[in-house]
């Protein structure tokens, strides 16, 4: 279990995202100087892995709720469905189609897809042409005396053809299981029309909170930050187990059994989510390098995340697809 699981101290934290170092160019959102706790990053590269890792964490003696309970003692309505009582239960359900969730997922897609949403230019690469140069002649255009050296080009609003779209599943102990999916329904409808237009797209689940776990012996608090990839850029997605991913009932029983980490313990409140994730957040959070003085959009990264309804995924989902309309930059 260990090569899924990464202890950054506030140190190295601090360290990596020094914006002093960059002479005041680094990009808003990279200033990690107040982060002086420890984070347990896990990083999963599919809900088959986490699940593994979450049955090895109750077998360790691993238990987010309050003292012995379990899955059956929860509120219903906080996870969401009433057929779960054991651990085991969940864990089970998330790789199986769950009819019900599925019903209500579908529903929230379609009522959001039916509005009007911005359409971001293609990115699939087209012909061009020029009288100078390019890869091969075109004859008829040549006879016709038109410009006939071919080439492609393709459209850069990004410096990455591989958009990372990130769902913030992160929730307070008052929200209802149903209004945890709407990121989910937000996040899933930006990856359909991304690769509609030609861009490649990883969908990942994000859940991040402060003072989660607290260090067995000296009692330091320390922040659980978790990944796991729904979908490689490279392949379908999976409907059934990427809606049980972002559910509330998947987050509350074993994205929460995931936090383990061997020498800590579980606060019983599981600490603070994390609402809005900083792009040196993220960076820590895919394991991945950014450029600190460019945007997470400008890297191919888009993070969905802090609302609970209709309207605001909406307007999420529309803010973020307009982005990908803006000027074109060609790049032969």
């Amino acid at each position: 279990m260990s090569e899924l699981v990464t202890v950054f101290t506030g140190k190295a934290i601090q360290k990596r995202f020094a914006p002093d170092k960059y002479s005041g160019e680094a990009a808003d959102g990279y200033d990690a100087s107040g982060q002086t706790q420890e984070i347990i990053l896990h990083q999963f590269d599919s809900v088959a892995e986490e699940l593994v890792y979450a049955r090895a964490a109750i077998a360790a003696g691993y238990n987010p709720y309050n003292g012995g309970e379990s899955v059956a003692d929860q509120p219903h309505d906080k996870i969401g469905r009433s057929d779960l009582k054991t651990w085991e239960d969940a864990f089970r359900a998330a790789s199986e189609r769950w009819d019900e969730g599925n019903k209500i997922f579908h529903k929230c897609m379609i009522e959001v897809k039916n509005e009007p949403l911005p359409t971001p230019k293609s990115n699939r690469r087209r012909p061009i042409f020029s009288p100078w140069e390019g890869d091969e002649i075109d004859r008829d255009r040549l006879y016709s005396g038109q410009d006939y050296w071919r080439g492609t080009s393709k459209r850069l609003l990004t410096q990455s053809n591989t958009i990372c779209i990130i769902v913030n599943s992160s929730s307070p102990w008052n929200r209802q299981g149903e209004e945890i999916m709407w990121r989910g329904v937000a996040g899933t409808l930006i990856t359909d029309k991304l690769e509609e237009a030609g861009y490649r797209c990883e969908l990942w689940s994000g859940r991040l909170g402060t003072d989660v776990n607290y260090k067995d012996g000296s009692g330091e608090d320390v922040d659980v930050y978790q990944s796991t990839m729904l979908k490689d850029a490279s392949q379908p997605l999976n409907w059934p187990i990427m809606i049980n991913a972002m559910t509330g009932w998947y987050y509350r029983c074993v994205a929460w059994v995931s936090f383990y980490h061997k020498g800590y313990t579980s606060h019983s409140n599981l600490g603070y989510p994390i609402h809005n994730i900083e792009p040196w957040m993220a960076s820590v959070l895919l394991r991945k390098d950014l450029d600190l003085t460019k945007t997470m959009l400008e890297q191919g990264i888009v993070v969905v995340e802090d609302f609970w309804d209709r309207e605001t995924a909406l307007k999420k989902v529309t803010e973020i697809l307009q982005q990908f309309t803006g000027e074109e930059l060609y790049a032969v």
